[in-house]
C-alpha cells in the first residue's frame, strides 16, 4: 500500500489559530461583561464546533442574545481579524507541505472550522 495524499488539520497542525479565535471571542463576549482567561478558554472550547461554542457560552452566562447570533458575530469578527493578522504557522508546518509536494504526493486542508475562515 502506497501513500497517495496528505490530509491537513487546519488549527493548530498547520496554523496556530487558537489566540485568534480566543481575541475574537473575548471582543465579542466584553460587552456583556464575560471573560475568559486564555488557558481556560481554549481548553473548554478549542476543537469545537463555534454553534456549540455559542451555545455554552450562552447557557452558562444565561445572555440575552442567540447562539446563532453570538455565532454569526465570531465568524465576522475573525473574517475581519484576519485580514491583517493571519495566525502564524506551526513550527515545521512550511517544512512539511514542502517535503510532500516534493514527494509529489496530493494534499487537501481538513478542518471542523467553517469554510471562509479556512479560506
Amino acid at each position: 500500500m502506497s501513500i497517495e495524499a496528505v490530509l491537513f488539520d487546519m488549527d493548530g497542525t498547520l496554523v496556530d489559530s487558537e489566540s485568534v479565535h480566543y481575541i475574537c471571542w473575548s471582543q465579542l463576549l466584553a460587552p456583556f461583561g464575560v471573560r475568559y482567561d486564555e488557558d481556560d478558554f481554549c481548553q473548554r472550547f478549542s476543537g469545537r464546533p463555534t454553534i456549540d461554542a455559542a451555545k455554552e457560552i450562552k447557557q452558562t452566562h444565561n445572555l440575552s442574545v442567540s447562539s446563532r447570533y453570538l455565532a454569526d458575530e465570531k465568524y465576522r469578527l475573525f473574517s475581519k481579524f484576519v485580514k491583517t493578522n493571519l495566525p502564524p504557522l506551526m513550527p515545521y508546518a512550511a517544512d512539511i507541505l514542502f517535503a510532500v509536494k516534493e514527494q509529489g504526493l496530493k494534499m487537501a486542508l481538513v478542518t471542523g472550522s467553517a469554510r471562509h475562515e479556512a479560506e
